[in-house]
């Protein structure tokens, strides 16, 4: 009934009974006491005890690891790990000191980041009392479960109880818009907003749970639309986080698809959380308008109003964009071009196409419009007003008005005049002004035809009719130009000329001697104003002044003036009956030469015919001469002679004749002119005269 018990570090766990005559003490722990024994047949408790009983560690048996962390560890933040050495009865090994070879193994893995956990290096670790604690252990991913497992001396191991780690403090964000980074122009989307410590783990739980509401700041480097339009983007919003992420509404717009902007999001109380969504593509909103820009492609500005000259070329091509004017591209080659206004098809390079060239051959204003198979409505665009405007001076034509119609073969008369223009022209005959030229006519015409020989206009003023002959221009620097063949007709009548031959051919009748051998014919020939033969006037009335003989009046184209009488003068005259008349100058009509001569009973007196005679008589004869208008001019020498038996024969030269017969007989009496035609009298019948006296003859008679 002795009951025994262990004192100081020792218990009846340590005794092998709790009472009986004796009893084993088999301690499974190191320290020092003492073991009592109480006997029931004593008073007083205990009755005895032993000496102090010092236990030490037996060998050791194992080794048991753990950690100094009060809970679960923080990512990034240090802490140990506790190695301690235990005797089979898992007393401490107190006695286990001094330096012993430790190897590492552990279950955690890189943070988010790619950073590694720090753990101890394999190599030796000082052991104080049994124990080691070996600090710098560092884990960097927010995981749960890991374990460190040291081994020591190659024997003995143990993992640690199982380590959850937490995030670190909140260090930045990630921020991610609701297109994962790609946008559409005009379209609100969300921005999901993750907070990370500086691993890159979620903020969303453990010591540094960052969820709950917090106000966030943003800001972005969007820019206004091409069209002007504004991006928006919140200044300020307050956001419930919930493990550490947060999806806020569709409230932000990019509108510049022509960037990639940036979005910050930064944490209102403490800023230095911060994170940017980076590089944000803004896809165009879609095919809303086209425009006709300038050059062969691209984003080009647009053709607004354009001033340009016929020589030039403008290439233009058709852009689409958004409705925000974001740029999508070039419109496609079914594209379909048109011109208005002074413009069409034919100034254009084609009618259809990526680009065209606007080419212009015309002068005036208009637009090119475009129309893109792709949007709904025609045209889709057109260019500002395009001017074209002359281009440089390529050559002048003669024209009848500034700028006017070309002169080609003009037909005129001396009455007319003709204006010419030197009319400038480009190389697509587009009017330009008038050029200063020189001047110049030939053919049938004279430079004293033009009013002036240089400048931009001049004026032919033709005084002679012609059929050939053309007026030049002559530029400087410019393709020059003339007229067709330039032809002249007379003018209307103006006056008539008594002229000496027919068709214009002949003189004015000046004063002029005239024999009554002659005859003058005269026309009247009708003048233009400028003294061009028109034609001989044919219904006019003739007459005579002075002493003259009359002439033929007519109405006729022309007379013939046959004086018949010497010593006379005057003149002729011609009257139209149309106002217009003319006379010749003084005529003076002499007797003209002996073309004939007559045989007369007087000096110019009656031609001899027959005649009978007696012997008794005489018969005085002249030699009358006459002018071959039969006018009597006066006696001229002849030569006289006779055929037939007329006694005496007649003979001698002399202008008159007196035949005196002595004996009957019969013939005629001659007379023979030198140069003149002759003349012979009638018969003559010569018969005896009365008795004068007698013969006696030896016959009859």
């Amino acid at each position: 009934g002795t009951v025994w018990a262990g004192t100081g570090d020792f218990d009846g766990g340590d005794l092998s009974a709790a009472a009986g005559v004796t009893v084993t003490f088999q301690p499974d722990n190191v320290g020092s006491g003492t073991v009592t024994a109480d006997d029931p047949g004593l008073a007083g408790t205990p009755d005895d005890a032993t000496g102090t009983l010092t236990v030490g560690p037996g060998g050791i048996s194992y080794i048991a690891a753990a950690t100094d962390l009060g809970g679960n560890a923080e990512a990034g933040v240090p802490f140990s790990v506790i190695i301690t050495a235990y005797d089979a009865d898992n007393n401490v090994k107190t006695d286990f000191t001094g330096l012993h070879n430790v190897t590492w193994l552990h279950t955690a893995v890189n943070a988010p980041d790619a950073t590694a956990p720090v753990i101890p290096g394999d190599g030796n670790q000082t052991f104080n009392s049994g124990i080691a604690t070996v600090s710098g252990v560092v884990l960097v991913n927010a995981e749960a479960g890991v374990t460190i497992t040291p081994t020591v001396d190659g024997t003995y191991s143990d993992a640690t109880p199982n380590i959850d780690v937490d995030a670190g403090l909140a260090d930045y964000f990630t921020v991610v818009t609701g297109g994962a980074g790609t946008e559409t122009a005009g379209t609100a989307f969300t921005l999901t907003i993750t907070v990370m410590d500086n691993y890159g783990n979620v903020v969303g739980s453990g010591s540094n749970d960052y969820d709950g509401i917090h106000d966030i700041n943003f800001y972005s480097s969007a820019t206004d639309a091409p069209d002007g339009t504004t991006p928006t983007i919140p200044v300020q919003l307050s956001l419930t986080f919930v493990n550490g992420v947060v999806t806020s509404g569709a409230l932000y717009t990019l509108v510049n698809a022509g960037e990639t902007p940036t979005i910050t999001a930064e944490d209102n109380v403490d800023t230095s959380v911060t994170g940017t969504a980076s590089g944000v593509v803004v896809n165009d909103a879609g095919l809303s308008i086209v425009r006709v820009n300038g050059g062969a492609g691209g984003n080009t500005a647009e053709v607004s109003t354009y001033s340009m000259t016929a020589d030039d070329s403008l290439v233009v091509h058709a852009s689409q964009y958004d409705a925000y004017m974001n740029y999508i591209g070039d419109s496609p080659v079914g594209t379909v071009w048109a011109g208005t206004g002074d413009f069409d098809g034919g100034d254009l390079s084609a009618a259809a196409g990526v680009t065209v060239t606007f080419q212009p051959d015309n002068v005036g204003s208009g637009t090119v419009t475009a129309d893109d198979p792709g949007l709904a409505g025609t045209p889709d665009d057109a260019t500002g007003l395009i001017t074209v405007n002359p281009g440089v001076l390529s050559y002048v034509l003669v024209t009848d008005s500034p700028g006017g119609t070309e002169i080609a073969t003009p037909v005129m008369t001396t009455d007319d005049e003709l204006a010419v223009y030197s009319s400038g022209y480009d190389a697509d005959f587009n009017y330009i002004g008038l050029e200063s030229v020189n001047w110049s006519v030939d053919g049938n015409y004279q430079a004293g035809d033009l009013s002036v020989l240089s400048g931009t206009s001049s004026i032919f003023r033709p005084d002679n009719t012609g059929t050939t002959g053309v007026i030049t221009a002559n530029h400087a620097t410019a393709t020059d130009d003339t007229t067709g063949d330039i032809t002249v007709n007379v003018g209307v009548l103006d006056y008539i000329v008594i002229e000496d031959l027919a068709g214009g051919a002949g003189s004015a009748v000046t004063t002029q001697g005239m024999t009554t051998d002659d005859t003058l014919q005269v026309w009247a020939a009708g003048y233009d104003g400028d003294g061009n033969y028109i034609s001989d006037i044919s219904s006019v009335t003739w007459g005579v002044t002075g002493s003259l003989d009359p002439t033929p009046a007519g109405p006729a184209i022309s007379t013939i003036f046959d004086p018949i009488t010497g010593g006379t003068s005057g003149t002729i005259t011609a009257d139209d009956g149309g106002g217009h008349t003319d006379e010749t100058s003084t005529i003076m009509v002499n007797i003209g030469t002996v073309s004939y001569m007559l045989i007369t009973d007087t000096p110019g007196g009656t031609e001899v015919d027959t005649a009978g005679i007696t012997t008794d008589d005489t018969l005085t004869l002249y030699a009358s001469g006459y002018d071959a208008g039969d006018t009597y001019i006066g006696p001229v020498s002849v030569t006289w002679g006779q055929t037939g038996t007329l006694s005496p024969v007649p003979g001698g030269t002399s202008t008159s004749y007196v035949y005196d017969p002595d004996a009957p007989g019969s013939g005629t009496i001659d007379a023979d002119h030198a140069t003149a035609t002759d003349d012979s009298t009638g018969t003559i019948t010569v018969n005896v005269g009365a008795e004068s006296y007698v013969v006696i003859t030896t016959t009859l008679g």
